[in-house]
């Protein structure tokens, strides 16, 4: 019997799309559906319309005709961002009763290209809010994958049904926030060694408890309680950013600083796309002397990860009188061909608090494969301020797609000249 390959390690998303593949491109399976998410809006009790196009691609001159099946199923999104496919109209917000099909059954030519018309039409007692499905597309052709088990290919194509009647508020709360520590090495089972070293994480799960979908950014911060000072910043992220109404996700950040023993309060917020409110929370924790040490050894070994990008400066430095500003440059180059996005934060390094002396002209930005950023880093020194040298940390988390985040410190170092009378 055919094994159907749902492997969602390899699902990727587009926007807020769907995309399943299999674990291995069958080489005689040239079957392409497009597009792979379509979204419509409709009133309650009016009808829409959508297209599926069908392509059997040719790669070779022995290909022939590609048969499939197609079938309209709920989707839901797991809490760590995997997908799940569910019998049509048995989730809370399906939209899979809706869905007509005009054709379940089809076999394209080679070469050719067959449309599929989606029929879509909201019952008039439907409430407003937006609903999703999927039409799967099961081919016929099966293929093997390294084991040389059979395999049944799919592709999924999102449809996402918005139904009109009000304002479609974002809305979402923070249900849990904790601190996840890996096993000790000493009740680990024995398994060749991982290749990224096991990090403490910031777990945060985000509830999306409107009736829309929204895209989730976010960062933590970790502040010193006994110093009274911020010393990490990170970037909050999941595989699946994207949170339909009524899910939860799962975000997190590594921490990725080697801390001292003590206690720190760990801020946490999340923008959600709405207009005036934003998801927070905080949370003490304490680092024990052990714990401490698991957070060296993680900092030695990520020397070795990729980091992405290249740095134009590895410290920054400048001479200035009290009441003096000055701006300096920093350029961040990809060095990868994968997107990488990233996220500076200043925090203060010495005795005296200087956060407030650095402004960053970005703090958040993506660079493409070979794209570089130059971001203006403004230092400004208060006129009351003593002669003396201060000193402050620009962190650099980045994170190439498909990697963990890194974090990168560059040293920042003010000499306050004395000013002759």
């Amino acid at each position: 019997m055919p094994m159907r390959c749902r492997n969602y390690r390899f699902l990727m998303v587009l926007a807020t799309g769907l995309l399943l593949l299999a674990a291995a491109r069958p080489a005689h399976a040239g079957l392409a559906v497009s597009p792979l998410k379509q979204e419509i809006t409709l009133r309650p009790g009016e009808t829409g319309k959508l297209a599926l196009n069908l392509v059997n691609r040719v790669h070779r001159d022995t290909d022939g005709p590609e048969s499939a099946t197609l079938a309209v199923m709920d989707v839901t999104v797991l809490l760590d961002g995997g997908l799940d496919f569910k019998e049509a109209g048995t989730q809370k917000q399906s939209a899979s009763k809706w869905v007509t099909i005009s054709q379940k059954q089809v076999t394209v030519e080679p070469g050719k290209a067959l449309p599929i018309e989606l029929t879509i039409t909201p019952p008039p007692q439907a409430a407003p809010g937006e609903y999703y499905s999927a039409v799967i597309v099961s081919l016929a052709s099966h293929g093997r994958n390294g084991k040389g088990v059979d395999v049944q290919y799919e592709v999924a194509s999102g449809v996402f049904v918005t139904v009109l009647g009000q304002t479609l508020a974002k809305q979402a709360k923070i249900t849990s926030t904790q601190i996840e520590w890996p096993a000790p090495a000493a009740t680990q089972p024995a398994t060749p060694a991982p290749t990224e070293p096991d990090a403490a994480k910031i777990a945060v799960i985000l509830q999306n408890t409107g009736p829309s979908r929204f895209t989730a950014t976010g960062r933590m911060r970790i502040t010193d309680i006994a110093q009274g000072r911020v010393v990490m910043t990170a970037i909050l992220t999941s595989h699946r950013p994207c949170v339909f109404g009524g899910d939860s996700r799962r975000f997190e950040a590594p921490i990725s600083k080697p801390l001292p023993p003590g206690k720190y309060a760990v801020k946490v917020d999340l923008d959600y796309e709405s207009t005036w409110a934003k998801a927070y929370t905080s949370q003490i924790i304490e680092i024990t002397p052990e714990q401490s040490a698991l957070l060296k050894q993680f900092k030695e070994r990520q020397a070795s990860t990729t980091l992405g990008v290249l740095l134009s400066m590895e410290k920054l430095s400048a001479n200035m009188v009290a009441g003096g500003s000055r701006s300096l440059g920093l350029g961040i180059k990809s060095s990868t061909d994968v997107p990488v996005r990233c996220m500076l934060s200043v925090s203060s390094a010495g005795d005296t608090s200087i956060e407030s002396w650095v402004t960053l002209g970005i703090e958040d930005f993506n660079l493409s494969p070979s794209d570089h950023k130059s971001v203006e880093v403004k230092l400004a020194v208060p006129a009351d301020a003593k002669a003396g040298t201060y000193t402050a940390t620009l962190a650099l988390e980045s994170w190439p797609e498909g990697s963990d985040v890194h974090r990168t410190e560059i040293p920042i170092e003010i000499l306050v000249k004395a000013v002759r009378n």
